[in-house]
């Protein structure tokens, strides 16, 4: 999914905490400039961001 469907349409995060999160481990693909992250991407990093703390 686009970064636009977890910011706008999920309101999950902003865009800045998602450039963070990629310098960070979170794995995103681009394509044709646009980023994309899928869904079990991100459910990954954030259960190994949950297991950190």
């Amino acid at each position: 999914m686009p970064l636009s469907y977890y910011v706008e349409q999920l309101q999950i995060t902003s865009r800045s905490n998602l450039w963070r999160w990629t310098k960070e481990g979170l794995k995103t693909i681009r394509i044709g400039g646009r980023v994309y992250i899928s869904q079990a991407e991100l459910q990954r990093f954030m259960n190994e961001g949950a297991r950190n703390q």
